[in-house]
């Protein structure tokens, strides 16, 4: 892989073109030679009718008695030129057709690495069916307009200066013409192409955003059938549907009108080349191997420029798709830091906030001077009405938001200066949204250490209380878990979160509302687990059932931002407060 540093893709944000430079830059040995194989194909069928020209005005001049050696000579280069230049096409393919499908992968795969160092902010704000529609979009992009560059633009070009060349031998007045003709007619498509950019642009946000809209609906077609909405939402798809094609035909019709201002110029071109080389021939000033020369040559000169202005028009569609794309996935990361390299340190577990002031963009300040200090191995538990930042906090710790000011140390060392991989090998997280990946149990568990034993693996599972389910499956650990693990329970998932937990063993455990969705049974099963998983490690507890914190060294009460009450649960529930006045009678 060649890849492309966050700063180089940055350069290139809303530009396909300078996305398309900086790979090529990357790979220009590489695009040398395969400019060069198809320079050497395109030549030789030009060159054919050049080779043409000789063995007509051999044949025409030809006289009873002579030597046929020359015929033959000249035949045999034209087979020679003939046979060349398809090798040269096979060769040119063989070569190029992988290069383009590499650089494209490289494409994809440096937007989605570029797209990962976004933070929850970007990925709540955009819709992940549609990042993941413009990135797919994006690399396919690249490959079309590589493509037809090497293929249709390149060869058409070289062609065409080529077929001037021969032709000016000739006749150069009449190629003067033509050249001045044909150039007038390439500025008058490219401004038009330019003028009607705006539809293609428009088209592909259309395109992106229909593309949601499906995912959209299909990924919750449960709750849309349960409420009676399907025939509502098929309507709203139709209405969206009916839009992007409105917008795709306004753009394909633009390109006709392009094709149909072009087909006239070579109608009156092509006839006027004719009757020209006709009436050279007839006046003597032209053989009839110049006329089959400038037949197949003015013919295709004209085609020529047809083909360039046809095959410019379709990647202009395709820079403004991958344009699109740009200006979406490269937005500026929230966060600039360099992290330095990981040091693969174990932490102790030592928290503190101090003095943070966050907010959330156009929005009030949700931590207002907000300290707090959670020593090695505490356990402590954050509770408090609906928007006092309790989930905010979290956020703030795992690095997924940025303070706009204060500093967070973990044992002593600011969070901002820890490498990504030592911040993330240090925390578990178990949410009351449990992600899952649609694969196997096993492939999901593997997520909190992909390099796990059988038997660790194995210790995990009983940790968590999950064998209790996994053995009544078909496929056991190898069952797949559906969309969004909706094969498994809210028990059955959260389980799964914990057994992830427990591998991974990190000195630092976050739960975020790890109990709140669960029935008795399941929340008595996964107290009991977490009972055992927070043994020895440093844990914060953002909970609405308070019973998930009895046993917790530390509640923290908060509202507006602030802390307004510390304790143990005994203390908070005799002493008059926000703790035992209203969420005590709220559980």
């Amino acid at each position: 892989m060649k890849n492309l540093t966050d700063s180089e893709l940055e350069n290139c944000r809303g530009s396909s073109l300078y996305l398309i430079l900086a790979y090529l830059k990357k790979n220009l040995k590489e695009h040398c030679i395969s400019y060069f194989l198809v320079f050497i194909a395109i030549g030789s069928i030009t060159l054919d009718a050049y080779i043409v020209r000789h063995l007509v005005n051999d044949i025409s001049t030809y006289k009873e008695g002579q030597s046929f050696w020359p015929i033959w000579r000249t035949l045999s280069y034209l087979i020679g030129v003939i046979i060349l230049g398809n090798i040269g096409w096979r060769i040119a393919g063989y070569y190029v057709n992988p290069l383009f499908i590499r650089i494209s992968g490289d494409v994809r795969h440096d937007l989605i690495r570029y797209l990962m160092k976004h933070s929850d902010n970007y990925f709540i704000e955009n819709r992940a069916s549609s990042m993941a529609y413009r990135t797919t979009m994006a690399g396919t992009s690249f490959n079309l307009i590589e493509s037809s560059v090497v293929w249709s633009i390149y060869p058409q070009a070289v062609n065409l200066i080529l077929s001037v060349g021969m032709l000016a031998i000739v006749n150069l007045y009449m190629t003067s013409a033509l050249v001045i003709a044909s150039a007038i007619i390439c500025v008058i498509l490219a401004k038009m192409a330019i003028k009607g950019r705006h539809l293609h642009i428009k088209h592909a946000e259309l395109e992106s955003h229909v593309n949601a809209e499906i995912q959209d609906t299909i990924s919750h077609i449960s709750l849309l059938r349960s409420f009676g909405r399907l025939k509502k939402e098929r309507h709203i798809l139709d209405t969206h549907i009916k839009s992007e094609m409105d917008s795709k035909w306004l753009s394909v019709k633009y390109m006709e009108k392009l094709r149909a201002v072009h087909s006239l110029f070579t109608m009156i071109m092509s006839s006027a080349l004719l009757v020209t080389i006709i009436y050279l021939w007839q006046i003597h000033k032209a053989t009839l191997g110049d006329v089959v020369l400038v037949t197949s040559l003015g013919v295709g000169i004209i085609n020529s420029t047809r083909d360039l202005a046809i095959s410019l028009v379709d990647v202009s569609q395709h820079f403004s798709k991958l344009s699109e794309a740009l200006q979406s996935l490269l937005v500026t990361h929230e966060d600039k830091h360099e992290f330095p390299d990981e040091k693969k340190i174990k932490m102790s577990g030592d928290i503190r906030f101090e003095h943070i002031v966050f907010s959330y963009p156009n929005g009030k300040p949700v931590l207002n001077d907000f300290s707090l200090h959670i020593k090695s191995g505490e356990n402590v538990g954050i509770v408090g009405l609906s928007g006092s930042g309790k989930s905010t906090i979290l956020s703030l710790l795992q690095r997924n938001r940025y303070p706009q000011e204060g500093t967070i140390f973990i044992d002593d060392e600011k969070l901002n200066t820890i490498s990504e991989l030592d911040l993330r090998h240090n925390i578990a997280v178990v949410s009351q949204d449990v992600g899952l990946l649609y694969r196997s149990i096993r492939d999901n568990i593997l997520i909190g250490k992909p390099d796990a034993s059988d038997s660790e693996i194995e210790d995990a599972l009983k940790a968590s209380m999950c064998n209790e389910f996994i053995d009544r499956l078909p496929d056991g650990l190898d069952t797949l878990v559906g969309e969004r693990g909706a094969m498994l329970s809210g028990g059955q998932r959260q389980r799964l979160a914990i057994a992830r937990a427990f591998l991974k063993n990190a000195p630092i455990l976050i739960l975020d509302e790890a109990t709140s969705a669960l029935d008795n049974e399941s929340e008595r099963l996964i107290q009991d687990a977490l009972m055992s998983l927070k043994k020895g490690r440093t844990v914060i507890a953002v909970a609405h059932r308070l019973s998930t914190l009895k046993d917790f060294d530390r509640i923290v009460v908060m509202d507006h931002g602030k802390i307004i009450q510390e304790g143990t649960m005994t203390e908070l529930s005799k002493r008059e407060g926000v703790f035992r006045d209203r969420l005590m009678i709220k559980e």
